[in-house]
């Protein structure tokens, strides 16, 4: 496996290879065993999810849910409309 499609499977499954998907995850503990590049890659995930764990997650305003539900509805009526 090359580093950086280590490093894909690390933005897209997270920083966890004994989670992945069986190929990968035998392929990714493989280049771990030999890659200083790829054990900080795997470092800097953890800390970074670890970091946006600890982030406080604001709440919307209603204004804002307001908003985002009628372009909902608007793109529902749209998507009805026959061609």
């Amino acid at each position: 496996m090359r580093l950086s499609t280590f490093c894909e499977l690390l933005d897209q499954y997270e920083g966890y290879p004994f989670e992945w998907p069986s190929v990968q995850r035998s392929e990714a503990i493989g280049l771990l065993k030999t890659s200083l590049e790829a054990q900080n890659a795997l470092e800097e995930a953890r800390w970074m999810e670890m970091l946006l764990r600890k982030m406080p997650t604001p709440d919307p305003s209603p204004d804002a849910i307001d908003r985002v539900m009628a372009r909902i509805q608007e793109h529902e009526r749209h998507m009805r409309k026959p061609i």
